[in-house]
């Protein structure tokens, strides 16, 4: 379309109604799609072809990830220090005695990718928002004091209002997943700002429609990058077009390749092969073989760790997690520290994958050899390629 055309000439033109619209694209309502039906009442219903989730091939409601474990209970004293209290900390403040202090547990997921080296003299992401489209997050835990963006920026697309809270109970289907995420962001880059804006609600799973005019928003409220730690098991075209608006943009776009082991990924991460502004990635252990659980393919771009990644949890909990969902925001966060150095953003997704450690010739890896991107992510090169 063209930004000449109003809604009212692509009614016409088309019939339905404009749902979504860009100056280069818009999504119109279908008013021939027959709605669905119970059975018994008529036609078989069909499956909805328009949904994503965190796990897209999940039939039943259940926890999001391949391991989920210690729901650290709620303690206030985990937050007690400075670092944790208000998490947009200097680079002096988070390694103490070669321990990554406000989360030890993830020490050395931290320390194979070279976090406090890239930390040390960096601008830590400042300046940067990082737009999580997920399940919301705890807009009340206290990682997030002074971490997210002005209230106005907020949207929830599936309540429809400007609260995007992480809604549910613990251990029940996806609760807690986009306070994951976000976290995990910020640790990479602690003084970027978070954007929340919900999609799906607890059981993990949304309509595509929401998930792009999510990337629109996030383009248009000012976000360097999206972090998308969801999938679909097809292409659909108003998403494929919100991330190509946002591409257009220069906003980088971080896909999880998901979780089920395959050799293509979940779209849209399956649609990232070379992309200039866009990357999808999969998960590696402390070893750097392939997660158990993480697809893979020519479409990977980036790998990260993405077991038992130490993160905050809804009501001041903190837990590990497992899952492409968690290597994902890892890339973000890093996209992040690097554009707060100064770069744009084609440079800054071109380096992270030039200094990438390669794995595939690992010997846990040979099965694999070209279907894991340029490799797992160095953070130290990574930075100092930048700064060069």
């Amino acid at each position: 379309m063209t930004a000449a055309q109003s809604d009212e000439d692509l009614t016409r033109l088309y019939g339905g109604r404009v749902e979504l619209r860009t100056e280069t694209f818009a999504v119109i309502g279908d008013p021939t799609r027959a709605p669905l039906q119970a059975q018994g009442t008529g036609p078989a219903p069909q499956d909805n072809q328009d949904v994503v989730a965190v796990n897209p091939g999940q039939t039943e409601p259940g926890m999001w990830g391949n391991i989920v474990r210690d729901f650290w209970p709620n303690a206030p004293e985990l937050w007690s220090s400075i670092v944790r209290d208000d998490w947009r900390f200097n680079s002096s403040d988070a390694w103490v005695s070669d321990t990554y202090s406000p989360l030890p547990a993830n020490t050395a997921a931290w320390k194979k990718i070279g976090l406090k080296e890239a930390h040390q003299g960096t601008a830590l992401g400042a300046g940067k928002i990082i737009a999580v489209i997920d399940t919301g997050l705890d807009l009340t835990h206290p990682m997030f004091t002074n971490l997210l963006t002005p209230a106005n920026t907020w949207r929830d697309f599936v309540d429809d209002d400007a609260t995007p809270q992480d809604l549910g109970a613990v251990g029940k289907g996806s609760f807690g997943h986009g306070t994951v995420v976000a976290g995990i962001a910020a640790q990479l880059a602690p003084r970027a700002k978070i954007m929340p804006l919900r999609v799906l609600d607890s059981d993990g799973r949304g309509d595509t429609l929401n998930v792009a005019a999510a990337v629109v928003w996030a383009t248009n409220h000012g976000a360097h990058v999206i972090n998308l730690s969801l999938g679909t098991s097809r292409a659909q075209d108003a998403l494929t077009q919100a991330i190509a608006y946002a591409n257009s943009k220069r906003v980088l776009v971080v896909a999880a390749a998901g979780n089920f082991n395959k050799a293509a990924p979940d779209y849209p991460a399956a649609q990232m092969k070379g992309g200039r502004y866009s990357v999808a990635v999969g998960s590696v252990n402390q070893d750097d073989l392939k997660s158990d659980f993480s697809s893979y393919g020519e479409a990977i771009g980036l790998m990260a760790p993405g077991q038992e990644i130490a993160a905050p949890f809804p009501d001041r909990r903190m837990g590990q997690f497992s899952g492409t969902s968690m290597s994902a925001p890892v890339v973000a966060g890093a996209l992040a520290l690097g554009l707060g150095e100064g770069a744009g953003a084609e440079q800054t997704l071109k380096a992270l994958k030039d200094k990438a450690r390669r794995i595939d010739r690992l010997d846990g890896n040979s099965a694999y050899q070209g279907l894991l991107g340029k490799g797992r992510l160095d953070l130290k090169d990574f930075i100092d390629e930048l700064d060069d």
